[in-house]
């Protein structure tokens, strides 16, 4: 059996760095278009990459894959031993039944939901105020122009800090330097995922070890304030209490306090900045298609002015579609890696162990085979027909299978309410002389969005 063809002699993670952001997503997604299957080398380490909806299936269901790949290790340190993005195994299955306990959806809609809609209308009620003052200078028209992925990034850091850890006067403190050093070691943990010789700077590595541990030590602090008064706060509707309560239905295990920080530090470098930038790229490809944007006005505006209930969110099927859409374009996690456990063959090729297999999940989703003109905005690719013709592994922003985000019904819940409350109130547009720019690392990062926002006459 042959091996993998080569092919153009680096990865991913040693390519992008150096081209330019604008380019690195088109230039990787031909490549994968032109060979679905090829080996290609970095620091004359092999890696493995693939863009085919049939080789993905068997790398998410086959156990010859079941090793998270390496970027995942450079998590690690971070993210902790027992965090659900890196476990395996007993160890795994027993964090995502414990786990599994915070997201279920009862949970996420009853306790969630209304912390999510109350930050929605606070910066709802910002932008209004910005609004108000930008459209009285004498340069500007009834419009105001911002950039939306600051907004976006500031209102998810709300939602995730206050589902995470609640509010608690006593414990204000120790939250304020948990966030200051996950926003430090989130940032680190992405550079070096890019440029793996930032480990080996002494000063970058003893402050990142300096931020783990303050982070660790400030964290435990909330904790054990939660967990001293939590027959006081029954009602508790955050991530940390949810966990203290939690309690494995086979073992009868609880998780420990360093296994809650695992979780804590995980939910927020996989649901912070990845739903913000969704968010980010939702409103900018909806001011840019007006007639878009109308259709999504029309079924907000048909919920009425009431506040909005989960079973409304879960019944919008437009509003649904255009965030498939977004995340199709600018899939939270443009790829995904593997590492193999045994030898085995992919594509009728032989894959030693140890290999370091790497799915491209942004080439799969412009693929014209399965979406005609992947470069246009079309949420009707995601109606009730049409999105029965895409093949199930071909479309996978939130991967699939067993090992699929568990915090994904969350997210999606969180981008709904969030589009519905911003556009009750605003229309949106995009500024014809603004640069669009972003960076594809471990989500397609955008440095600047500037649109134009207009509060709408009722």
């Amino acid at each position: 059996m042959p091996e993998a063809k080569e092919g153009t002699g680096k990865s991913l993670w040693g390519v992008l760095p150096y081209l330019p952001s604008d380019f690195a997503l088109s230039w990787f997604c031909r490549v994968s278009a032109a060979k679905p299957i090829y080996k290609a080398h970095f620091l004359k380490v092999a890696s493995v990459n693939v863009a085919d909806h049939e080789m993905v299936k068997q790398i998410i269901t086959d156990r010859a894959f079941d090793q998270k790949g390496a970027f995942y290790q450079i998590m690690s340190p971070f993210v902790g031993e027992t965090s659900i993005l890196i476990t395996h195994g007993p160890e795994w299955k027993k964090t995502h039944r414990l786990l599994s306990q915070t997201f279920n959806v009862t949970n996420i809609e009853n306790n969630y939901l209304p912390t999510i809609l109350k930050a929605a209308q606070t910066h709802a009620d910002q932008l209004s105020r910005e609004h108000a003052i930008n459209v009285g200078a004498p340069d500007r028209g009834p419009m105001h122009c911002f950039d939306v992925d600051q907004m976006t990034t500031a209102l998810a850091l709300d939602i995730v800090t206050q589902t995470v850890f609640g509010v608690s006067e006593e414990v204000a403190t120790s939250v304020n330097n948990v966030l200051g050093a996950m926003e430090y070691g989130a940032m680190e943990v992405e550079k070096r995922g890019f440029d793996p010789l930032r480990a080996y700077n002494p000063w970058l590595a003893i402050k990142y070890r300096w931020s783990i541990s303050r982070l660790r030590s400030e964290a435990k602090k909330i904790i054990r304030h939660r967990r001293a008064h939590l027959d006081e706060t029954t009602n508790s509707k955050d991530f940390i209490a949810s966990m203290l309560r939690a309690r494995d239905e086979e073992t009868g295990e609880m998780f420990s306090e360093e296994g809650i920080i695992d979780q804590c530090v995980t939910f927020f470098l996989a649901g912070h900045d990845t739903t913000a930038h969704t968010l980010a790229w939702a409103f900018y490809l909806l001011g840019r298609h007006p007639e878009i944007q109308a259709k999504v006005i029309e079924e907000v505006d048909a919920l009425g002015d009431e506040e909005l209930t989960a079973s409304q969110l879960n019944g919008l099927k437009y509003v649904t579609m255009v965030i498939k859409e977004t995340l199709r374009m600018y899939c939270p996690a443009g790829v995904f890696s593997r590492s193999t456990v045994t030898p085995t063959s992919l594509g009728g090729y032989h894959i030693d162990r140890g290999v370091e297999v790497t799915v491209n999940i942004a080439a799969m989703h412009y693929d014209p085979k399965h979406f005609t003109h992947p470069l246009h905005f079309n949420p009707e690719r995601f109606n009730e027909e049409n999105q029965t013709k895409i093949p199930p592994f071909q479309y996978i922003p939130f991967s699939k299978g067993e090992r699929s985000c568990i915090g994904q019904k969350f997210a999606m819940l969180e981008m709904k309410a969030v589009l519905v409350t911003f556009f009750r109130r605003f229309t949106f547009g995009v500024d014809p002389w603004a640069d669009l720019t972003s960076d594809a690392k471990i989500t397609f990062m955008p440095t600047s969005i500037k649109v134009i926002v207009e509060e709408r006459k009722k």
